[in-house]
């Protein structure tokens, strides 16, 4: 416990000092505080966070033991259940992941440290592009809520922080990017899907937007990412 509450501190408030030097000071300091927090899940033990036994080591030790893109995708592990699940029955991005970073590094630390930076980085993109949000607080509210789940629920994890970047962009206008940020989420955790609702919500709620229940207006913003 006592780690977490050290780095949990130091990085907390160097991400509130952040919000307060030039800008040109700013990187080091965020550097220092996201790889705190990165470093601090990547060297956790393989019993911290219940899916680091049930799909983060054994598609990490298939990545380790496979010669080819097939062998990996048919390798398979045992969740809690009694049936069998393949790699190639998860969401693409995760396992492609894990195997990019076994493949260069061979280490699980590595991995657990890149997964912990996918949660971290939109987080932290999306809170400065709300000029209206403090760092300091903001990563305080994750790292007493959120960061203990995020060592658990990875997936899930890495698909909501990109859904909170992809609603910040919504807010701006930026429809193409909010889709592209869904898109991602949704190759990391099906489920993320439903943050597209969030987002017609949002219109309906706060810009006074008719929504259309014939979904006509999903289908406009979808046509965007054509243009």
């Amino acid at each position: 416990m006592t780690p977490y509450i050290v780095v949990f501190m130091i990085s907390i408030g160097l991400f509130a000092l952040s919000d307060r030097v030039k800008y040109t000071q700013r990187k080091p300091i965020v550097f220092i505080s996201v790889m705190a927090l990165c470093l601090l899940a990547g060297m956790r033990a393989v019993g911290v966070g219940t899916d680091t036994r049930v799909y983060l080591m054994p598609v990490y030790e298939a990545a380790k033991r496979s010669h080819s893109i097939g062998e990996y995708l048919n390798s398979s592990f045992h969740a809690f259940t009694w049936t069998t699940d393949y790699v190639k029955d998860m969401e693409p991005l995760f396992p492609l992941l894990v195997l990019i970073v076994t493949k260069i590094t061979g280490s699980l630390y590595c991995v657990q440290t890149i997964l912990e930076l996918c949660v971290i980085l939109p987080l932290y993109v999306a809170v400065r592009k709300d000029k209206n949000t403090s760092l300091g607080m903001a990563m305080f509210v994750f790292c007493m809520a959120f960061y203990n789940p995020s060592m658990n629920m990875m997936r899930q994890s890495i698909a909501m922080s990109l859904g909170v970047l992809g609603f910040e962009y919504w807010k701006n206008a930026e429809k193409k990017n909010a889709f592209i940020c869904v898109i991602i989420a949704f190759l990391f955790h099906t489920s993320s899907l439903l943050i597209l609702l969030i987002y017609l919500l949002y219109d309906y709620i706060v810009k006074g937007t008719t929504l259309s229940i014939t979904g006509t207006m999903l289908v406009r913003e979808m046509k965007l990412l054509e243009c």
